[in-house]
């Protein structure tokens, strides 16, 4: 009889091991898309039955509320700014601070068994050194091609290539630079000169233009935005970067030599965060 309990507990054992809930893995992510003109971020992940719950982190830092859950689909809405607003007392004073991410990443749990997805949102980084420009030759051109993910100087301008932006760089009368953006049938290269903007990664919803003019120094930046004109606003098909000149050289002559890094987020269309 005592064999027969024993038996019969170690089965009773066996079966409550066997059944302890566990959760299926990494979670699985089903869709990453731009939200409010690119300036915002929804991550959709399925479901884990088993979880009891999920943390959001940007950069390691966790976030919290937004978390929308259904029986199929989690969903958090990470914002790339927020508005804050201080007091003394007497008066309050808001301002919008910027917090995008280069990393998101989703960790369900249960109990102490977790597991762990990261997503990466980092800008992808071209480095374009000794650009010439000069007040009284023509231009200098930059070809950013979006399809062999190259930055490159060029000595001219082809707008039949498909997939490919162009920047030109000249110089004024007056000493400005001016920065014209040209594109394919189906693009459109529009430049923000990035003056009285104050977020560094995260580019402008508005305020772009064909040409802007700029007094580039060292650090200088400004942005552009690579438009499909077939919708001609703000959408998952576009583009948004920035360039910042990394050196700047007076070679006399009104003639110069310049430097820079191309900064594009191509990981998500659309999406205006270019942390690197």
């Amino acid at each position: 009889m005592k064999v027969v309990r024993l038996v019969l507990t170690f089965a009773l054992l066996i079966m409550l091991i066997g059944c302890r809930r566990r959760l299926s893995g990494n979670p699985e992510v089903v869709s990453i898309t731009p939200m409010n003109s690119g300036r915002d971020l929804e991550v959709v992940w399925r479901n884990d039955r088993n979880a009891e719950g999920y943390y959001v982190a940007c950069d390691d830092q966790r976030l919290h509320g937004n978390e929308r859950s259904s029986y199929k689909d989690t969903f958090q809405v990470i914002s790339g700014a927020q508005r804050v607003c201080e007091g003394d007392g007497w008066s309050t004073y808001c301002r919008e601070v910027e917090r995008t991410c280069k990393y998101v990443s989703i960790t369900s749990y249960l109990k102490d068994e977790t597991y762990t997805t990261s997503i990466d949102l980092t800008s992808r980084v071209f480095i374009v050194n000794g650009i010439i420009v000069s007040r009284d030759s023509n231009p200098a051109w930059i070809k950013l091609d979006l399809s062999n993910k190259t930055a490159s100087l060029a000595s001219g301008v082809d707008t039949t290539l498909p997939n490919v932006v162009w920047f030109s760089f000249s110089i004024n009368n007056y000493g400005g630079w001016i920065v014209i953006g040209k594109g394919p049938s189906n693009l459109a290269l529009l430049i923000h000169d990035g003056y009285n903007y104050t977020h560094k990664y995260l580019a402008p919803g508005g305020g772009y233009n064909n040409v802007a003019v700029i007094s580039p120094s060292v650090g200088t930046r400004f942005f552009f935005w690579i438009n499909n004109k077939e919708n001609g606003t703000i959408d998952p098909s576009d583009y948004f970067g920035a360039v910042e000149f990394t050196g700047i050289q007076n070679l006399g002559g009104n003639t110069y030599k310049a430097d820079i890094v191309i900064y594009l987020q191509d990981r998500v269309r659309g999406l205006r965060w270019l942390r690197y």
